[in-house]
């Protein structure tokens, strides 16, 4: 399982966008969960890499984060659902359209 964000969301002044905030909260949620799940991991099963605005996290073999990934996802899609000028998402083919139908 692999994620990458990065950018901004340029809804509101830099450290008081409520989008940015939303989207930084669900990933650096993921990122610690697994973190936890990861402590009596082997080596290399959790990578992650942080910046400003830039956000990479990436398992392998880790029992129970593909469901962690899933929430993220879902939380991801409220927010490009309701601010969809200020948040793109791209996803496998294999994991559909996250789009609502109107």
């Amino acid at each position: 399982m692999e994620l990458e964000a990065h950018g901004h969301a340029n809804h509101g002044a830099i450290g008081h966008d409520i989008v940015c905030a939303g989207v930084s909260a669900l990933l650096y949620g993921l990122t610690e969960y697994l973190k936890e799940l990861c402590k009596s991991c082997p080596e290399g099963q959790l990578e992650h890499r942080v910046g400003i605005g830039r956000l990479y996290v990436r398992t392998r073999s880790l029992k129970g984060d593909e469901i962690a990934f899933a929430v993220t996802a879902a939380g991801l899609k409220l927010l490009v659902n309701a601010f969809p000028q200020s948040v793109d998402m791209e996803l496998p083919k294999e994991c559909g359209n996250f789009k609502e139908e109107a």
